[in-house]
């Protein structure tokens, strides 16, 4: 199969499982971790991509619904996506932390809440999105995680938090999620 069938596969998956995303109670194909590998993977290729805002929200509806894997959400990760300052990019920025925490866990075999490997990926959006959007608005904590990064003090400080108690996803929190995943 070459790559552009490939391609053409995915977009056609994403579009199908795309219904799913905007009422995922009255059926649709559900996102298999097949399918989240997919979409994940062709997502953080191109994040700048005309799909991207479908393929994030793909990708959040299956963090929602998924048993398999562990993501904390708490009030840092809201802060790094920029969700918390409502930053018109959030729910990519959101996507590229989720994908690459649970992408992390699929590869390793791990069901574990993975921070570093999400913020790498963040990162990754991050830049990508700064470079293609020329009005975008810089996010400080971002930033800040990037600083610390260069430093060689990330994984240290992502330690010190993972020591604290996790915070698992309040349901004022996921019905906040499910409702950006359907206007954004």
């Amino acid at each position: 199969m070459n790559a552009g069938r490939i391609v053409c596969v995915m977009l056609s998956s994403a579009l199908v499982v795309a219904g799913q995303a905007q009422e995922p109670k009255k059926g649709g194909v559900p996102i298999t971790d097949k399918t989240f590998r997919q979409i994940g993977t062709t997502y953080l290729n191109d994040p700048a991509n005309k799909f991207a805002a479908n393929w994030s929200r793909l990708i959040v509806l299956y963090v929602l619904e998924t048993k398999n894997f562990e993501v904390v959400l708490g009030k840092e990760e809201w802060t790094w996506t920029g969700l918390e300052s409502e930053h018109p990019h959030a729910t990519l920025l959101l996507a590229g932390y989720v994908s690459g925490n649970l992408l992390s866990q699929m590869n390793s075999g791990v069901k574990r809440n993975d921070r570093y490997s999400g913020l790498l990926t963040l990162f990754r959006v991050y830049r990508t999105l700064r470079e293609t959007d020329m009005e975008f608005k810089p996010i400080e904590a971002i930033d800040k995680l990037l600083k610390m990064h260069k430093e060689n003090t990330l994984l240290t400080h992502l330690q010190e938090l993972d020591k604290k108690k996790p915070e698992k996803l309040s349901p004022a929190d996921e019905a906040i999620l499910r409702n950006l995943i359907r206007i954004r």
